[in-house]
């Protein structure tokens, strides 16, 4: 069983939890120095300030810009919409959570939720899954040790699910015995064969699946030293205590449970995350053309294979606008995130420039030195005489999933560079402005949201200044 802590004991492990925190921070400040990020400006006595190494620093923060306002006017839409079908409110199952709260023992507490709490609480965990939006890095048919993906991601929102109400009964616990320490509620220690007995109930899975799930959530001896490897890797929803027994975190079922998650299924399953991984271009393309329903354009649903003047190449996603009479020839890059991790940040930064801009400058030496004819013969696009010849120009684009844009990087001007994200945030603003020319618009508004265009144009990211204080010394940032 656990013991309950105490106010002073608490307060030692945040203090301790802090001054980690503290430290770990001045280290990734160190790795910021050590790639170029920033540098020292000065020095004095024991005090250190930092400063930009670069025009553009900081242009990932527009990237997060686009990202939430997609979690904003997309995600929220849709959870309104879901709200509406079924339409229920915290303040109907708050009284039930009062009244099926007890607290057998000081600073404990036990609950037996009733249906309406539980399916509450579940739809909450929905939510809360479609606003992280962190489980899209693989189809939810990819399969990963005999299950498919998509039974994980239930499995995690499932989690989320519980933990948010676990955390609400905790709060109304304390509504009743306001001198219970929060700290002593959240956590939850029970036997494996109770979390998998609750899997098995909700997913309707097998034990030996329900166990396997489990285990890619959890951490224990045999993998605690890779993940804690990454730096802030995100806390697990599970801790290995002892044989036969998990602690389970709500702020580990919530924060983003799929880092481990995903790690796991790498380490555990590696022949089946790399078939999954090979599977996200098809994946890109068919979200990509989503985006252009419009049947004046043409989609292929391949890539093509092309020989150039500076090596052969693919071209990842081909449209063709029979309107506009214009191309959109486009590479899609769908790289693994790479967390704080500022060695992993310069690995994949590197590998993505310069193959990206190796792409560039083979297909536009291509499209502009082939005949009309050499182009869409290459492309096996099945267009008219007519349309052939009333050919106008091309689009060359370059999709990341997820960050385009990098303080450090050089990306060639003979192509439009953009997020995922960038592109669904501003697509239809682009519409606006050309409403005849989906495939110009979304050129355009790669090139002018651009997060180095819109440094140029005096719009800053939003600064963060802040101060650490470690002992006696500083370090500081302004910017």
């Amino acid at each position: 069983m656990l013991f309950p802590s105490y106010k002073e004991l608490i307060e030692n492990g945040q203090m301790l939890l802090g001054a980690s925190g503290r430290v770990g921070l001045c280290q990734q400040l160190l790795d910021y120095v050590h790639y170029g990020m920033v540098k020292i400006a000065e020095i004095t006595g024991r005090e250190a300030q930092l400063e930009p190494n670069h025009k553009y620093y900081g242009v990932e923060r527009f990237e997060r810009e686009y990202r939430r306002l997609v979690v904003t006017n997309l995600f929220e839409q849709v959870i309104k919409a879901r709200e509406k079908e079924r339409p229920s409110s915290f303040e109907s199952i708050q009284p039930l959570l009062r009244q099926t709260v007890q607290l057998p023992y000081p600073q404990f507490m036990a609950y037996d939720a009733p249906e309406e709490v539980f399916d509450y609480f579940q739809k909450q965990g929905q939510y809360h899954l479609l606003r992280l939006q962190e489980h899209e890095n693989f189809g939810p048919e990819d399969v990963f040790g005999g299950l498919p993906y998509r039974i994980y991601v239930d499995a995690v929102e499932h989690l989320m699910g519980v933990a948010l109400m676990h955390t609400h009964y905790a709060l109304a616990a304390i509504e009743k015995q306001p001198q219970v320490l929060l700290a002593n509620l959240l956590p939850y220690l029970r036997p494996d064969c109770s979390f998998v007995e609750a899997l098995v109930k909700d997913l309707d899975v097998t034990e030996k699946q329900a166990s396997q799930i489990l285990s890619c959530l959890t951490i224990d001896k045999t993998n605690y030293e890779g993940y804690t490897s990454f730096t802030a890797a995100a806390p697990p929803p599970f801790v290995r205590m002892s044989d036969g027994f998990l602690l389970r975190s709500v702020v580990g079922c919530c924060d983003n449970p799929f880092q481990l998650l995903n790690y796991e299924l790498k380490r555990r399953f590696e022949k089946d995350y790399f078939r999954s991984v090979n599977n996200r271009e098809d994946r890109f393309r068919s979200d990509l053309f989503k985006l252009f329903p419009q049947e004046h354009i043409i989609k292929l649903d391949r890539e093509v294979r092309i020989t150039t003047p500076l090596g052969a190449t693919d071209i990842d996603a081909v449209m063709y606008d029979r309107k506009t009479c214009t191309l959109a020839l486009i590479q899609l890059k769908w790289p693994d995130a790479y967390g704080d991790s500022m060695r992993r940040r310069a690995s994949v930064v590197a590998n993505y420039y310069s193959k990206a801009n190796e792409w560039v400058e083979k297909v536009y030496a291509w499209a502009t030195r082939l005949k009309t004819e050499e182009i869409f013969s290459a492309l096996q696009l099945q267009l008219t005489r007519e349309e052939r010849r009333s050919y106008k120009g091309f689009y060359l684009m370059v999709l990341n999933r997820h960050t385009a844009h990098f303080t450090s990087g050089e990306p060639s001007e003979k192509a439009a560079w953009g997020s995922w994200m960038q592109l669904v945030a501003t697509l239809a603003t682009g519409l606006k402005y050309k409403p005849n020319d989906p495939l110009g618009a979304a050129y355009s508004c790669l090139r002018y949201f651009d997060p180095k265009r819109r440094t140029d144009r005096g719009d800053v990211p939003d600064s963060h200044p802040f101060e650490i204080k470690i002992g006696d010394s500083t370090v500081s940032m302004n910017f």
